[in-house]
């Protein structure tokens, strides 16, 4: 079952990273959020799988995380009016709440989850990298469409 559960993690983890991946270098906002989103589902069910096993509330609270990262990347289709002060500083918080979650859960599954599958981790560390990027490229001037 854990072979199983590893490769169908793995193969959805991997879409899921090229969606965002592909949302992020076509500034495509819808893409880039749905990757982001899709993938959250993937943490819910292995740490309530786990829970389920050893009932450690750790895995409780990363449940409650990754459902924080999803409510703020449903990719909703909402016309984003970036001269707006306001909404650009929210949209640059929002996004440093989404790297810190996904730093977060890439420590959490490479080091201190012993039976998390490595590849959630490196999953965490692109989301990562992928968001700071979307991140360098607002400031730069360049938003998401």
């Amino acid at each position: 079952m854990d072979l199983i559960m590893e490769i169908v993690f793995t193969i959805t983890g991997l879409l899921f990273v090229c969606l965002n991946i592909y949302g992020t270098l076509t500034y495509s906002k819808k893409l880039f959020l749905s990757g982001l989103c899709y993938y959250c589902a993937i943490p819910l069910i292995d740490e309530s799988l786990i829970y389920n096993t050893d009932k450690s509330p750790s895995h409780i609270v990363i449940v409650f995380i990754f459902i924080i990262q999803y409510i703020l990347t449903i990719p909703i289709s909402d016309a984003s009016d970036f001269s707006n002060k306001s909404a650009m500083n929210l949209s640059i918080k929002i996004g440093i709440a989404l790297v810190l979650i996904n730093i977060t859960g890439a420590i959490y599954y490479l080091y201190l989850n012993p039976v998390a599958f490595i590849q959630l981790g490196v999953f965490h560390i692109i989301f990562t990298l992928s968001i700071t990027y979307s991140l360098y490229k607002r400031a730069q001037g360049l938003l998401l469409k």
